[in-house]
């Protein structure tokens, strides 16, 4: 009977340990991704200047993004409007949700661009890194199209 006890006690312990095992590498996982996630976060840091709109070249645009990873904020210009919000980054695909003013664009192209980035923050786009004569560049894609922007010389 005690015989019996101690086994039981001793496969109660094992069974203990691989839960404890099971959990803790949940946990390191998890803190992978998280760390994963904050390295991604950490690459969109900072300004970006608007230089193409679904391949074209966009001359004189004043759109442009900051993005503040340590608490998700994002503010900046679709080029017509002022944007300030929040967004999030998960296996390259950024999501924004911002409000921005209502200023009337003064040509057509700008008010191109100004909805193209609209669509693209608010549906959602696959964010990639990309090389602009040397710089580093950050291209959105998704259904509305495609926009290219360029770091920003100011922090």
């Amino acid at each position: 009977m005690r015989r019996n006890q101690r086994l039981m006690d001793g496969l109660a312990a094992v069974c203990a340990l691989v839960l404890v095992a099971g959990c803790a590498q949940t946990r390191t996982s998890g803190s992978a991704a998280a760390a994963e996630r904050a390295m991604e976060l950490a690459g969109l840091e900072g300004g970006w200047v608007l230089r193409e709109v679904d391949g074209r070249p966009v001359a004189g645009s004043k759109a442009e993004l900051v993005f503040v990873a340590a608490s998700g904020e994002l503010r900046g210009s679709d080029g017509c409007n002022r944007l300030i919000g929040r967004f999030t980054l998960e296996a390259g695909r950024l999501a924004a949700k911002a409000a921005s003013t209502r200023m009337a664009c003064l040509s057509e192209p700008a008010a191109a661009v100004s909805r193209t980035l609209g669509a693209l923050l608010a549906d959602g786009a696959q964010a990639t890194e990309v090389t602009l004569d040397g710089r580093r560049g950050l291209r959105l894609r998704g259904a509305a199209g495609q926009v290219v922007f360029e770091r920003s010389a100011q922090p």
